[in-house]
């Protein structure tokens, strides 16, 4: 049998979205990126022959985007994940996943509807406190 392997959209292409590139593994094909800043989407898509997008709403479209990393700025986490949920994906989104319960609630009710799975990445779960 073999691996399926996942097209993959970042959104949000600094530090952490860089990371999540870097960590997709074999398994996993980055074929588009949008950030605000569309030097660092371009930059980050290079790294895998992907598209490059500075709207987030058109990375969304894309068929061949199975699964969205959201790794945005707090303020806009919520908008994308519910954006990213009503298209069909399957999506990893960095904490705090929203600013406030309030905001997240909607999110929680779109996923359960649409059936889609929303992880919420929290990598220091392990980790020793400082």
């Amino acid at each position: 049998m073999e691996n399926k392997i996942f097209g993959i959209g970042i959104i949000g292409c600094g530090l952490i979205g860089q990371k999540r590139a870097n960590a997709l593994g074999k398994e996993g094909l980055l074929v588009a990126c949008a950030d605000i800043d569309l030097k660092r989407a371009t930059s980050l898509a290079r790294t895998s022959n992907a598209k490059a997008f500075e709207d987030w709403q058109e990375l969304l479209k894309l068929p061949e985007v199975e699964i969205v990393v959201v790794a945005t700025l707090h303020d806009s986490l919520a908008e994308i994940t519910l954006a990213a949920i009503e298209s069909g994906k399957y999506i990893l989104v960095e904490k705090p996943a929203a600013r406030n319960a309030k905001e997240l609630e909607p999110v929680v009710v779109a996923a359960n509807q649409k059936g889609v799975k929303v992880h919420v990445g929290f990598n220091h779960r392990y980790h020793r406190s400082l």
